[in-house]
């Protein structure tokens, strides 16, 4: 009757598992009103943290062998990956990944075997790039950083250097000019997923797709991670001296890394949304740098080679031909125009631009 009762748990906690999938996928299809949609999304996450954090409760205790339940979580995950296993499969990982780390006090940064867990947390959503698999992402990290708040740092970063690894691969937003020759950008990724896994679903079967596809799945994803990391700058304010110039530093370096080449960005009509909202992140985070020079002090050259960058990425946007369709919806087309409008406030609020003083400058002065 033990064995019974166990296996009927074990079945019950299955069944719960693919009924939150199956509303998921249902809500993401659904074509509900906005108020509608908010509520149903707030039922859903509340939902899906219950059920995953009651998974890793349902665990035992975990405090004395935390390590090797993160190790084996992260090695989970892993073979996910690398076996291409369904969305569905991989959901149920990632959120109990997530679940741990959100909801057990034992897992802390200190601990290599936890740490290495966020580690693939922030690196997975690149080997399943679309807006499915980043809007998992989105959900997981906002509920770990909230949740556990020692966390949010290490998982900032971390996403950051994922996003500067996205810029090096070339996918999504990073994939440079549109209608260029296969062979580079999005187009190669989308030549060796057909190599490797033809027939498997998800992200794969967008592999056998058009390379538009592709790109618009990669902008997709790109434009949900930069909203999450202007979430996440917008609470900078609320954060101690020290964090906050942990995570200056942080985004300097990924904003850097993002736009040390603007002509990489893709020139595809979807792209001017995630396009105008990174430069409105940099803009943004430009102006909160700008606040802490002192008067009379020059511009520091890095973040004068930044606003450089943010200039040239926006005027490049305009360099090509207009095209008046693409395959987007009409939300999605909103989108586009909001993102450029909502740049072009923040740049005209911006009353001084700084220059750098050039040597030839200053002794010219100092002769007069």
């Amino acid at each position: 009757q033990t064995r019974g009762s166990a296996a009927a748990s074990s079945a019950a906690l299955r069944r719960s598992a693919d009924l939150l999938a199956i509303c998921s996928d249902a809500r993401r299809q659904g074509a509900a009103s906005r108020a509608a949609a908010s509520e149903q999304d707030s039922t859903l996450a509340l939902c899906r943290k219950q059920f995953y954090a009651g998974m890793v409760s349902g665990l035992g205790s975990m405090d004395s062998n935390i390590d090797s339940v993160c190790s084996s979580m992260n090695q989970a995950l892993e073979n996910c990956v690398r076996n291409h296993l369904t969305m569905q499969v991989m959901e149920e990982r990632y959120l109990a990944a997530a679940a741990l780390l959100a909801t057990t006090p034992a897992c802390t940064v200190d601990s290599a075997p936890c740490y290495a867990l966020l580690k693939s947390l922030c690196s997975t959503p690149l080997s399943r790039f679309s807006s499915d698999m980043m809007n998992l992402a989105v959900f997981a990290w906002t509920w770990v950083s909230t949740a556990a708040p020692s966390w949010l740092l290490p998982l900032t970063a971390r996403s950051c250097s994922a996003l500067c690894w996205s810029v090096d691969r070339r996918i999504g937003l990073f994939s440079g000019e549109w209608g260029k020759p296969k062979g580079t950008g999005i187009e190669a990724i989308g030549e060796e997923s057909e190599k490797e896994a033809p027939e498997q679903d998800s992200l794969t079967a967008l592999s056998v797709s058009s390379p538009e596809q592709l790109l618009l799945q990669g902008l997709l994803a790109h434009h949900q991670w930069l909203r999450f990391l202007s979430e996440i700058w917008d609470t900078v304010g609320d954060k101690s001296d020290t964090e906050q110039a942990a995570l200056s530093q942080v985004y300097h370096r990924m904003l850097q890394h993002a736009l040390s080449n603007p002509s990489l960005l893709s020139t595809h009509p979807a792209a001017a949304a995630p396009r105008f909202r990174l430069l409105q992140l940099a803009l943004r985070y430009a102006r909160h740098c700008l606040l802490l020079v002192p008067k009379g002090t020059a511009c520091p050259p890095p973040l004068a080679l930044l606003l450089a960058r943010i200039l040239k990425a926006g005027l490049l946007w305009f360099e090509h031909a207009p095209t008046f369709s693409a395959n987007m919806t009409d939300k999605q087309a909103d989108e586009q125009a909001a993102a450029l409008h909502d740049f072009r406030l923040l740049l005209e609020a911006s009353s001084a631009w700084p220059q750098l003083q050039l040597r030839s400058q200053s002794a010219a002065a100092g002769t007069t």
